[in-house]
């Protein structure tokens, strides 16, 4: 007896790519992102044009809460959407003030191993600028980062970079509702996503920004390096609503591709722009 299987496909409304058009986004050993738009409920990810790759590597990240205060928590700035974008529009840190004054505040509902950091049209002076990123595991604790964006004589945020560290053991799922630290218990009801239990960090430099530093983007690094393998024309599709997503992370274990990454968007969440 025959079996009969019908594919129903998915009513999108719109369809474009997010990775680098004509082609795709050039891959190599050295891992590479590419940001998913807003809006995006369907992606597909298709390697191409190997040279000397037996395989393309690739992970799906998470996507990032991201806030500041340059005034001890009086005042609050959320830049969840505009870092995670994949656009080259800037958000002005300039003069961004030290620890006790100036904070970043960066959570994710899963544990992330880093953050790929994009300087924009200023970067930071060669002030001796140095960052302490902190987890929390019941107080704010120094979680040893390797700072890749250091530059000059030993400047952070001097350069596009990948600000990583080895994920804690002790790492502790709070909400920013709960921890309160540094923050002014009459403001905490403007934090973003204040209430959802996270994997927060917080950072904080060691001298004030120079008058002219901007960033374009900050992206996670996922927690595990164990890769997802696709050979070359092997297509993934998956489900990529509520903003779970926050970019693919892919490279080749050796040589050169590229790779393809539509997306699409279901009636009633089209695309941002």
């Amino acid at each position: 007896m025959a079996q009969t299987v019908n594919v129903i496909p998915v009513e999108l409304t719109e369809l474009r790519a997010a990775s680098t058009a004509s082609g795709g986004t050039a891959l190599t050993s050295t891992l590479a992102l590419v940001p998913i738009p807003f809006g995006s409920d369907y992606l597909s990810i298709t390697p191409r044009n190997f040279v000397g790759a037996a395989v393309a590597r690739f992970l799906l990240n998470p996507y990032l809460t991201i806030f500041y205060t340059t005034d001890a928590g009086v005042t609050i700035t959320d830049i969840s959407d505009e870092m995670q974008d994949g656009d080259t529009t800037d958000v002005a840190l300039d003069s961004f003030p030290v620890t006790g004054t100036g904070y970043f505040y960066v959570g994710c509902p899963i544990q992330f191993r880093g953050v790929k950091v994009d300087i924009g049209s200023g970067n930071q002076g060669d002030n001796n600028v140095v960052l302490t990123v902190k987890y929390w595991n019941g107080s704010w604790v120094d979680i040893a980062d390797t700072d890749g964006t250091i530059g000059g004589t030993a400047s952070s945020f001097f350069k596009d970079g990948d600000i990583t560290w080895t994920v804690p053991s002790v790492w502790v799922k709070e909400t920013i509702d709960n921890i309160g630290e540094t923050l002014p218990s009459e403001r905490v009801s403007f934090v973003p996503e204040r209430t959802t239990p996270m994997y927060w960090t917080r950072w904080e430099w060691d001298t004030a920004f120079d008058a002219d530093t901007d960033v374009a983007g900050m992206q996670a690094l996922n927690r595990s390096t164990a890769y997802a393998e696709l050979l070359e024309g092997q297509t993934v599709e998956v489900k990529a609503s509520d903003r779970r997503l926050g970019c693919v992370e892919a490279l080749t274990n050796a040589g050169t591709a590229n790779l393809v990454v539509n997306v699409g968007s279901l009636p009633g969440s089209e695309f941002e722009s």
